[in-house]
């Protein structure tokens, strides 16, 4: 669990239950959660009085990807990763706010500011605060995480979530955990595995609860490159542009699926798999686990090279 750097300040919304409101669930708040649009649940209304302003956003199947102004610096926010949440562990804060929902902080120490949202069905949506730009100020990545909780709350108990329309051939109706079988991943990584998918199909997760370090994760979700994908994928892995990005504690390895329609499309959806942990070179055991799912995926049509 990432954890939250104390002395962040925090401004909660809600009230504690009444006895003739029913208890809010993520379903109720959500809908669909393959195709909910975590974006939407970003209340400008909320905002407003606030010290955040939105100014980008991209709309994922897994999580939104918001660039937020605070004080003049850029942040970028992240607000989904629905999952089903176990017992609430040790937190830097816990409360109830309205209708049996929870708002849990956490401390962290690597420049990051990690708040969740727990609803009655106790499945949890996480909101992140990154710097962008070298901008790494606590407080002010706090009070954005903050700001922008308060919005998705406030959304959530409005029932204002929207719902994305995907097209035919969109990642949105596959299943993620489906790209690799837990047997294949343990046999590559070395170790027994378990499976946990992620809510809404579009995450699978394969680790060891005693040892969180050893894991491999799938997502299904949307980048924007630009039109041109010219440059972006330069390796070859099973017939598949790819690309590969070793990083401090593992490597992870991406391939595109389709443009997402629009009428001037920036947006591709993706397929990235995670290796960390387990024996050999992160990134070997990437590929490998890639020369496994790739064929397995429709097929890429475009120009990824």
């Amino acid at each position: 669990m990432v954890l939250l750097t104390a002395g962040c300040t925090s401004s909660v919304r809600g009230t504690a239950d009444a006895g003739d409101v029913p208890a809010l669930t993520a379903q109720a708040a959500f809908g669909d959660f393959a195709t909910v649009d975590f974006c939407s649940l970003v209340n400008d209304h909320v905002l407003r009085d606030s010290p955040v302003t939105v100014r980008s956003s991209l709309s994922g199947l897994v999580r939104c990807y918001a660039e937020v102004e605070i004080a003049e610096a850029m942040v970028q926010v992240t607000v989904g990763d629905l999952y089903t949440t176990v017992p609430f562990g040790s937190t830097d804060e816990n409360r109830t706010l309205a209708r049996s929902v929870h708002r849990l902080h956490f401390d962290d120490d690597e420049g990051t500011c990690w708040r969740e949202l727990v609803f009655a069905d106790d499945v949890g949506l996480q909101i992140m605060a990154l710097p962008v730009y070298g901008h790494d100020d606590m407080d002010d990545l706090c009070r954005a995480a903050d700001s922008v909780t308060d919005a998705v709350a406030a959304s959530a108990f409005a029932g204002s979530a929207e719902s994305r329309t995907p097209a035919a051939d969109s990642l949105a109706g596959d299943d993620a955990c489906e790209v690799l079988d837990v047997a294949e991943v343990a046999d590559v990584l070395g170790r027994d595995l378990l499976t946990t998918p992620g809510l809404g199909g579009h995450a699978c997760y394969w680790g060891r609860p005693d040892d969180p370090a050893i894991r491999a994760d799938v997502e299904f979700d949307v980048m924007d490159f630009g039109a041109d994908l010219t440059g972006v994928y330069p390796d070859d892995v099973a017939g598949r542009p790819s690309r590969l990005w070793d990083y401090s504690d593992g490597c992870w390895i991406e391939t595109p699926h389709m443009a997402v329609p629009a009428e001037a499309t920036t947006e591709w959806e993706v397929v990235t798999i995670w290796a960390e942990g387990g024996d050999g070179d992160h990134c070997e055991t990437a590929m490998e686990l890639a020369e496994i799912a790739w064929p397995r995926l429709p097929e890429f049509e475009g120009d990824g090279g």
